[in-house]
């Protein structure tokens, strides 16, 4: 029990760091918004925030910090944007590729998912 009344909750220690918290509705709303649905705005939120606390080093001018965070949040939304349409696109150039190789022979398709032949 002392170790955990010890414990305490960590407080930024940067200006970053309290910039995220501070705008963390902010941005989510920006995202909603964008997406249109909670779940992936709150995943884009999270990888957002890795990426700011990874480069919070390259902030060269702290007044900027709003227009270097929201550049930082619009190329993350760019990012999950693209890998959406990749993984929606994959099955289409998969299934084009389906008809080549001895194995692929072997299977019979069904829809979108491939059978093992017997």
């Amino acid at each position: 029990m002392a170790l955990r009344d010890n414990v305490r909750p960590k407080v930024p220690d940067t200006a970053t760091e309290r910039a995220l918290l501070d705008g963390r509705g902010a941005f989510l709303g920006f995202l909603i918004k964008r997406l249109g649905n909670r779940a992936d705005a709150e995943d884009v939120l999270q990888d957002f925030s890795i990426r700011v606390l990874q480069r919070k080093d390259q902030l060269r001018d702290a007044e900027r910090m709003d227009a270097w965070l929201y550049a930082i949040l619009r190329s993350t939304l760019n990012d999950h944007s693209a890998k959406a349409r990749a993984v929606t696109n994959w099955p289409r150039r998969w299934r084009a590729s389906r008809k080549t190789g001895p194995l692929m022979r072997r299977l019979r398709w069904h829809g979108s998912a491939p059978v093992m032949a017997v």
